[in-house]
């Protein structure tokens, strides 16, 4: 080996031994703790939240998302974090990769469960058992989701997992998007992903049945955020 080329080996070396390790870098991630990257262009980052909406403990794996909201409900909570409902194409595409099977969405109707139950189920002072009822004023009773068997935890489905890494984006919750439909000449609201008790929920479920006034215990949320970058 020439003198040239050892000094050339040597260089090298050292030009080597001064870079950072392929192992040792990682992706720009300009999305906040508890959410993941959507999409981004040169100028603007959009991240989703992980978890469906939970409160306070929205960063927590062991805490429950909150049910009962409306869409006005679900709009103010996000504004309140700067941040916004996703449209449905955001939210479908966050949601992709997402295997139902590994979801919430095999459980037994917790309104039949509670008809069924010997126990007393008053909400309101109303007769829960008549299903007048039971499929009415009582669709709002906290006691619903208490149910063992009944509405997840964040982590409890962890396998429930889209692309992304967003959670529990079918079954467990509806959650409301921003889009507005039109349905027998009505404007109604949009709500996403099916519901724990409905096995047929998927990304494409989606339900335009209701205003957007309507809550239940099957209806919560979950917000998007813009980054300038």
């Amino acid at each position: 080996m020439s003198k040239y080329s050892f000094i050339s080996l040597l260089a090298l070396n050292i030009i080597l031994s001064s870079c950072v390790s392929l192992k040792d870098l990682t992706v720009f991630d300009p999305c906040p703790e508890a959410m993941v990257l959507l999409s981004s262009t040169e100028t603007k980052a959009t991240c989703v939240d992980r978890y469906e909406y939970s409160g306070e403990s929205q960063k927590l794996a062991t805490a429950y998302p909150k049910s009962r909201l409306n869409y006005y409900d679900c709009r103010a909570i996000c504004t309140m974090h700067g941040k916004r409902l996703a449209t449905s194409l955001e939210w479908q595409k966050a949601c992709k990769g997402t295997d139902p099977k590994h979801c919430n969405i095999f459980r037994r109707h917790p309104i039949v469960r509670k008809q069924q139950d010997k126990k007393p189920w008053v909400f309101q002072g109303k007769n829960c058992k008549d299903p007048r009822y039971s499929w009415g004023i009582c669709l709002n009773d906290p006691s619903i989701n208490q149910q063992t068997e009944s509405l997840g935890f964040n982590e409890e489905f962890s396998a429930c997992r889209s692309h992304i890494g967003a959670v529990n984006m079918i079954g467990n919750l509806g959650e409301w998007v921003e889009d507005k439909m039109i349905r027998s000449g009505q404007v109604v609201g949009r709500f996403n992903g099916g519901l724990y008790p409905q096995i047929k929920s998927s990304c494409n479920y989606t339900t335009i049945a209701h205003s957007h006034n309507y809550r239940d215990y099957s209806t919560g949320c979950r917000c998007v955020m813009d980054i300038i970058l």
